[in-house]
């Protein structure tokens, strides 16, 4: 029981195509054996043909399906055919994580925006020449950037990573930042398919951008506002329970905001209010996550 001989038959050889679906060739052979009962898979594998492998005039198409039927009734003569085309783009699944062989990439900018201000380089309070700090004041300021390039095999990964990071900042010293400096912007992915070397390999090219502040990204605003806090008499106090409306020198509620002194008690008349601080982004590991930039050997 064997393999006579195996031989191609060019008068099946077909391309089809449909806009959008890509190429679809189709190949098949005459395989001839001396015994009626010769293994089907033996005679399959007589054309050296296996899933996956790339057509061979085109790499982008790979071995999806076959067939193998007998051409006459006597058993000996097998006609096997293959159709090729373009792999379906899955979740791989069992191989998750960064792409073997790719090493994430750095880079950097540099961004403008436009924000407010109520000090100055020296960190002094921007007052009047009556000593009232001056409201609705901006400024152009500029941000370094960077962008990491990670690669993935999976969409699993980035998209899990992404969500998780995006508006969180620096726990940590990070890239020369100090815990609180870098603040993840949010990703950027795009989908490549890479069929060089005759073999398809599908991957994520994932741009990750974090943008620094010095002083960090925390909430700093004005301790202001109409009330403060008084004890059981009424007066002024940081340890009173009751709140009571501020009044000015007329004797009548004030109508602006007023500044506070960060214990709940108005500041006199020309004094700057105190900063408050608020930390509203939650604080991730990035080195874990990410590294940090580096330079790579040649």
């Amino acid at each position: 029981m064997a393999i006579v001989w195996t031989r191609e038959t060019v008068k099946d050889r077909v391309i089809s195509g449909k806009s959008g679906d890509g190429n679809v060739y189709r190949r098949s052979f005459l395989v001839r054996t001396d015994d009626p009962v010769q293994s089907q898979a033996e005679i399959v594998n007589s054309c050296g043909v296996a899933f996956g492998d790339p057509h061979p005039d085109d790499g982008a198409c790979v071995l999806q399906t076959f067939d193998c039927k007998p051409v006459d009734d006597s058993g000996l003569l097998y006609s096997v055919s293959f159709e090729y085309s373009k792999p379906d783009l899955q979740d791989p699944g069992e191989n998750p994580g960064s792409m073997p062989g790719l090493t994430p990439t750095w880079s950097g900018s540099s961004s403008v925006t436009t924000g407010p201000v109520f000090k100055d380089v020296f960190g002094d309070m921007i007052l009047n020449s009556a000593g009232d700090p001056l409201e609705g004041l901006e400024m152009e300021k500029a941000e370094f950037r960077l962008t990491c390039t990670q690669y993935f095999t999976s969409h699993t990964t980035w998209v899990n990573g992404a969500r998780e990071y995006t508006n969180t900042t620096n726990s940590a010293e990070w890239n020369g930042g100090a815990a609180g400096e870098w603040k993840c912007q949010g990703s950027s992915a795009k989908l490549n398919i890479d069929n060089s070397n005759q073999q398809v390999v599908v991957y994520w090219e994932v741009t990750i951008e974090f943008a620094y502040r010095k002083g960090g990204w925390d909430l700093r605003p004005w301790d202001i506002g109409f009330a403060q806090l008084v004890d059981d008499e009424g007066n002024p106090s940081s340890t009173g329970t009751k709140r009571a409306q501020i009044k000015g020198q007329d004797g009548k509620p004030v109508r602006q905001p007023v500044g506070l002194d960060c214990g709940g008690m108005a500041v006199p008349a020309g004094q700057p209010p105190c900063e408050l601080f608020f930390m509203v982004y939650e604080r991730k590991d990035f080195m874990a996550a990410f590294g940090q930039v580096f330079t790579p050997t040649a």
